[in-house]
């Protein structure tokens, strides 16, 4: 192999193989966080639980579909239990493998008392879930 052809080697693998193993591995914890944070959620109605979303690039304020038709307080309707989750997951999972390397992947919950709820306001999720997931995560991926 030749000088040139050795420096060609490297400039490809820096401008395609590196920006693509970081993409993958971004999308990778965005995964993990995602499935993690989502079956932490606690579930009375299973509103809470369907309201994630995951976004590339920044926050939203929008409502996800699955949470529009159960509103606060209202038992039976929607989604319960594991399955709560499941429509998030898998609309996130869309999400999360349309992203390319370097993009931020933010995963929320629009739902009112979301932060309550993170806050520990649930005898379900007493230390709430988010925080508990980055630090599984940061272990995990050390």
């Amino acid at each position: 192999m030749s000088y040139q052809e050795f420096a060609l080697a490297i400039d490809r693998f820096i401008d395609e193989d590196v920006p693509e193993s970081i993409g993958q591995f971004a999308r990778l914890v965005a995964i993990a966080g995602l499935q993690k944070v989502i079956l932490k959620s606690p579930v009375d109605t299973g509103r809470f639980r369907g309201a994630w979303l995951v976004t590339i690039g920044s926050r939203t304020d929008a409502a996800p579909a699955a949470i529009e038709g159960v509103k606060k307080g209202s038992r039976g309707k929607g989604k319960r239990g594991a399955a709560a989750g499941s429509d998030a997951i898998n609309a996130g999972l869309g999400v999360i493998a349309g992203a390319k390397p370097f993009e931020a992947i933010v995963i929320q919950n629009n739902v009112e008392y979301a932060e309550a709820l993170e806050d520990g306001h649930s005898t379900q999720a007493p230390r709430g879930m988010l925080s508990i997931t980055l630090a599984e995560l940061e272990q995990v991926f050390k």
